[in-house]
């Protein structure tokens, strides 16, 4: 009887593969029906194989994709690079105060000069001003002098706080902010000022931006923690829909914006990565590079280095 139960389970998790290489599934279902599923006792054995052979073709797909946007120069002149880190206190199963200590390390050994670095939302796990204060301390430890940071929930909450917002607004940038860096904009939102949604006075700080600069710069980056290009056929496995709205306006409001410049736009999410399963994405739509990246589960912990060669990008995910 044991027997032909583990027969039916294996065939169950052949099936359930299949669907997932042909039909992909939504965010929601990977961690919730299949999370049932690899918690069962007969199964589980078999678990390991199936689903990091799932998650190996989706990283090669999301891989092909960010090689598919890299052009071919072989100049070594860089002009500048930076890179984009998501998620970076870690595993929520752990009780670190500052950066992931994966992390942290990686980076410390490497030794690698960037230009700056964008931090893409849940920098510590605890708000609190001693954790920001840590955060802190250990960039300057990584000789990391220049750096921007998009919040995150575990950052400012998702209830519109002010007082926490004006905290961390005196502790990093502004929630809503810009810069430039060598013919190119960058763009931060706080992505649960709207409910992932870009509106009212967002929106318009977008409109002007683009407006003023649409014969200035040669690319664009929006950086948000979570991911305000959201629809649920996207196979882009986020770390959670907290503070999530109905309706977002990306696709019917901030699409049509982004295309009607010539410039390419990359639209960066950094809630990725806390739970088993990929931790990059990638997709494209015309102009619009959409890319995700984040840690913490211990598979494919990544950030995404960026280089910029004779205005030319190349984009490499770091794997550590």
């Amino acid at each position: 009887m044991k027997f032909k139960n583990k027969i039916f389970s294996y065939l169950v998790l052949i099936v359930i593969f299949l669907i997932f290489v042909f039909l992909g599934i939504s965010h929601y279902v990977y961690n919730t029906t299949l999370k049932a599923v690899i918690n069962s006792k007969i199964i589980t054995p078999t678990y390991n194989y199936i689903f990091q052979a799932y998650n190996y073709i989706d990283y090669k797909q999301n891989m092909s994709c960010i090689n598919k946007i890299n052009p071919n120069i072989k100049s070594r002149k860089i002009d500048y690079n930076f890179f984009v880190a998501g998620h970076v206190y870690g595993s929520p199963y752990d009780n670190n105060v500052g950066i992931y200590p994966k992390l942290y390390n990686f980076i410390k050994n490497k030794k690698k000069d960037y230009d700056f670095a964008i931090f893409a939302g849940d920098i510590t796990r605890v708000s609190k001003i001693k954790s920001w204060i840590l955060f802190k301390e250990q960039l300057n430890e990584l000789n990391i002098k220049k750096y921007y940071v998009a919040p995150g929930n575990h950052d400012i909450g998702i209830d519109k706080n002010h007082e926490r917002i004006a905290q961390f607004n005196k502790y990093f940038n502004n929630v809503n902010t810009s810069f430039y860096y060598k013919g190119d904009l960058f763009i931060i939102f706080d992505g649960f000022e709207n409910n992932w949604s870009i509106k009212h006075q967002q929106l318009n700080f977008l409109k002007k931006l683009l407006y003023k600069n649409k014969f200035k710069v040669n690319s664009v980056f929006i950086i948000a923690h979570p991911p305000i290009f959201y629809k649920s056929s996207l196979n882009i496995k986020i770390n959670s829909f907290v503070g999530i709205g109905k309706n977002l306006n990306f696709w019917e409001t901030i699409s049509p914006i982004l295309q009607s410049y010539s410039q390419d736009f990359f639209i960066i999410s950094g809630d990725l990565g806390a739970f088993k399963g990929n931790a990059i994405y990638c997709n494209k739509n015309k102009n619009l590079h959409f890319l995700g990246t984040g840690m913490g589960a211990g598979d494919y912990d990544n950030f995404i280095e960026f280089t910029k060669i004779k205005n030319y990008l190349n984009i490499e995910p770091i794997l550590f």
